[in-house]
């Protein structure tokens, strides 16, 4: 999702829609969100798709954004990551963005908002309450 607001052919309605939420509410993201969009940039470079200086400014619109990140102890992986991959067939990558405090924002944001994206990846039963 978040790469799509770097990538103009990636963008759709939810995307932009989650992105414009982030005026008003804030969102939580795992650890690994960080690591996952230089990731994304790095390749996105060495395929010609942006520049150094397009990166520079995409990440300082992103550190403007009301994103916290969440840290959580590593016995976290054991009691919610690894049940979750696990029952619903996800990488544990997938399963940290699934978590319960990733899957929401603030209470402000309505839920289908955030859950909408969630469910459109075939995410299993158990993480809608």
């Amino acid at each position: 999702m978040t790469l799509s607001w770097a990538f103009e052919d990636e963008s759709s309605a939810l995307t932009v829609a989650v992105l414009k939420s982030l005026e008003t509410v804030h969102a939580v993201a795992p650890a690994l969100w960080p690591f996952e969009v230089a990731n994304a940039l790095t390749a996105a470079e060495r395929r010609g798709r942006i520049s150094a200086a397009e990166q520079a400014e995409f990440l300082e619109r992103l550190r403007l954004l009301p994103v916290e990140i969440e840290h959580r102890p590593s016995a976290w992986l054991a009691q919610q990551i690894l049940p979750l991959a696990r029952s619903c067939r996800l990488t544990a990558y997938d399963a940290a963005y699934r978590s319960p405090r990733s899957m929401t924002t603030s209470a402000e944001l309505p839920r289908p908002l955030a859950w909408r994206w969630w469910k459109s990846r075939n995410c299993c039963a158990a993480l809608v309450s």
